[in-house]
């Protein structure tokens, strides 16, 4: 591979952490990811393929179901405090 131990070394606990957090189904604070998408992944297996880089799924329009499910989330949310 050519890469310097240290460089490895970053790569692989950054890694753990992006996995760790994606899997977590939790909003963490001061992440660029969340696991709410990821989560929603693994419970609709077409859609919100990326768990980092969230760009591609923007781009090639998987984010949609997502978009949708948070959308309905929002408006139950809405409609039980006005109750």
């Amino acid at each position: 591979m050519g890469s310097h131990a240290v460089v490895f070394y970053i790569f692989m606990i950054i890694n753990l952490y992006e996995t760790t957090i994606a899997h977590s189904g939790y909003d963490l604070p001061y992440t660029f990811f969340d696991g709410k998408d990821h989560a929603f992944h693994h419970s609709h297996i077409d859609s919100m393929y990326g768990s980092f880089f969230l760009i591609m799924d923007k781009i090639l329009g998987t984010d949609k179901k997502f978009k949708e499910h948070l959308a309905r989330q929002e408006k139950k949310k809405l409609a039980e405090k006005s109750q």
